[in-house]
């Protein structure tokens, strides 16, 4: 049997192991010589598949010791910030994005065995009202993922406490200003100049005449991006149109 196809088939079994329970967090695999000879397969094969769990958080090696079910070490942690805990109520199209970013990290935190926490910013949904309590608990070993420039009252704490930090953004202009905070840190910029001139110019092709641009009042994400629909628009010569909602706040909505 070729050496990828061994490979492959003990990675899965004990991967299966580690994670059904058969294998309990702490417990001391056999040694690499009774392991390779128990499932017919070279050292170096052995060594590859070892790693591959370990990258994983599912084992770790200790170096005179030998190897041990993952466990005992507390899994790393990520932190996924919201603004307050009535987010997903009062505003739809950010909740379809917050799903998404949802589930990219759970589907991430799982494969690479690690947990995430979720933590709401603020009661008000106000960038100035932010509870910093909540983040007593970040050290320099964080790993932390915000969206959008509503956060950026939080910019220097997390920087000076060398977080490891992820921002996903709307190309904000206002960003520039928290260049010093933001430098060492992962931007994902979403490029709606282009989104919203490849839109416009599909709906013209289409013979669209009249293209609104719906957004709410308030809304920091899209503020940008009604900015690039109306420059665009002009451009194309389509007359702009814009029609702006409202957000509810928390106690309009319970009335």
């Amino acid at each position: 049997m070729k050496t990828s196809v061994l490979s492959q088939n003990l990675y899965r079994e004990l991967r299966a192991q580690l994670l059904n329970g058969r294998i309990v967090p702490g417990e001391a695999l056999p040694h690499e010589v009774t392991l390779a000879d128990q499932y017919g397969v070279a050292r170096g094969t052995l060594r590859k598949v070892l790693a591959q769990l370990e990258s994983e958080n599912l084992i770790r090696r200790v170096r005179g010791k030998g190897t041990f079910a993952g466990g005992e070490r507390q899994a790393a942690v990520i932190t996924f910030m919201l603004p307050s805990p009535a987010w997903s109520g009062v505003d739809p199209d950010s909740m379809s994005a917050l799903v998404e970013q949802l589930q990219g990290l759970l589907s991430a935190t799982q494969r690479l065995g690690m947990r995430m926490e979720t933590m709401a910013m603020s009661q008000t949904n106000d960038p100035a009202d932010i509870d910093f309590r909540q983040l007593n608990h970040l050290n320099s070993e964080s790993r932390v993922v915000l969206s959008g420039i509503w956060f950026r009252n939080v910019f220097e704490f997390l920087a000076r406490l060398g977080c490891r930090v992820c921002l996903d953004h709307e190309q904000s202009p206002e960003l520039e200003a928290y260049r010093d905070w933001t430098t060492d840190w992962i931007l994902l910029a979403n490029d709606v100049e282009t989104a919203a001139r490849r839109g416009l110019a599909t709906l013209r092709a289409q013979g669209c005449r009249r293209i609104a641009f719906y957004s709410y009042r308030d809304a920091e994400s899209t503020f940008h991006a009604q900015n690039h629909y109306l420059r665009i628009a002009r451009e194309l010569g389509i007359e702009p149109l814009l029609l702006e909602h409202s957000r509810f706040s928390t106690e309009e909505i319970r009335e």
